[in-house]
């Protein structure tokens, strides 16, 4: 009898003890969901910058993804998509905009995707460069957001574009082509071609451009050809937004820097312009920047004005 009240006694600590555990692992699962909804998705990505690809077509593409280490665990981030100029990478657009120092600073995500081709370029229109129509810059840039969703924590409802010279112009086509995707896009320096089928976008797409007086790549009042006045772009597109004020001055964000905003406009989606006095092909704030010579100003931070400018606007 005292042999089976032993092992009786003993098989109900054990069972105790189990209950305990299950209690424990209970407590524990149901605390995943709320961590979960706290963060808003689980963050797949390590922080820092790493090299990403992705299959689209018959082409693999890659990009830089950077991840601000001090948002990292923030939930669902912004995005800013920054596309280099011709014949330059990922890594050039990188530096020269200097984007990854503000995603630290605001806590978004910067991503540098690479153009194809030898020099690396994108199809940002039919020009005198670029005869025949390719969509696969296109098919990468609307794969791209999805395909973010599932390597990194992002709020889809807030991923935006812009780009340097020729990458300014693939921005714009984006914009045109892939409003449903953007929630806003920007230039700098942009090279703006023609669209096969005309820039009908689907919405009207917030847009701020910053260009010089002095670009002798890419001319403040065009060529007379393919690239358009500057002013005249940006009235266009606040005439496809809808936008019923005329351009109204900004405060000046410096002594050679000065803007209009055509504001009034469908959804809000307000056209931005800024010019720059004596600037040339480069991109304003560029923490290495060319000679004096080259027209570069370090008064504005052309990332710094197209983050102000983007932060304020998602997709409906």
């Amino acid at each position: 009898m005292m042999h089976t009240s032993l092992i009786r006694s003993n098989l109900t600590r054990i069972g105790l003890f189990a209950l305990l555990i299950g209690l424990l692992i209970g407590l524990w699962t149901l605390a995943m969901p709320v961590q979960a909804q706290q963060t808003g998705c689980e963050a797949r990505t390590p922080a820092g910058e790493t090299r990403q690809a992705l299959q689209v077509g018959d082409s693999e593409r890659d990009f830089l993804l950077y991840v601000p280490e001090a948002h990292a665990d923030a939930g669902p981030l912004p995005v800013v998509v920054v596309l280099h100029g011709f014949t330059d990478n990922a890594r050039g657009i990188r530096d020269d905009s200097d984007f990854n120092r503000l995603a630290d600073e605001h806590g978004f995500i910067a991503m540098y995707p690479q153009g194809l081709g030898i020099p690396p370029r994108w199809n940002n229109g039919l020009s005198f460069f670029q005869r025949r129509d390719d969509p696969r810059d296109v098919d990468f840039l609307r794969a791209l957001v999805p395909h973010l969703a599932e390597i990194a924590c992002v709020d889809t409802d807030r991923v935006y574009i812009t780009g340097f010279s020729a990458g300014g112009g693939m921005a714009h086509r984006a914009a045109c082509e892939l409003s449903d995707v953007y929630a806003a896009a920007g230039t700098v320096a942009g090279a703006f071609s023609e669209i096969l089928n005309g820039c009908q976008p689907e919405r009207p797409v917030p847009m701020i451009a910053i260009h010089g007086t002095d670009d002798n790549v890419v001319p403040y009042e065009g060529d007379g050809t393919w690239l358009p006045d500057i002013n005249e772009w940006a009235a266009e597109w606040a005439e496809r937004n809808e936008c019923t004020t005329v351009s109204v001055t900004l405060p000046a964000p410096g002594d050679d820097v000065s803007g209009i905003a055509y504001t009034g406009c469908a959804a809000d989606a307000e056209v931005v312009l800024y010019t720059v006095d004596g600037g040339g092909h480069t991109w304003p704030g560029d923490p290495e920047p060319l000679p004096e010579r080259f027209g570069v100003t370090s008064e504005v931070s052309a990332s710094a004005l197209q983050w102000q400018f983007f932060s304020r606007f998602r997709l409906p």
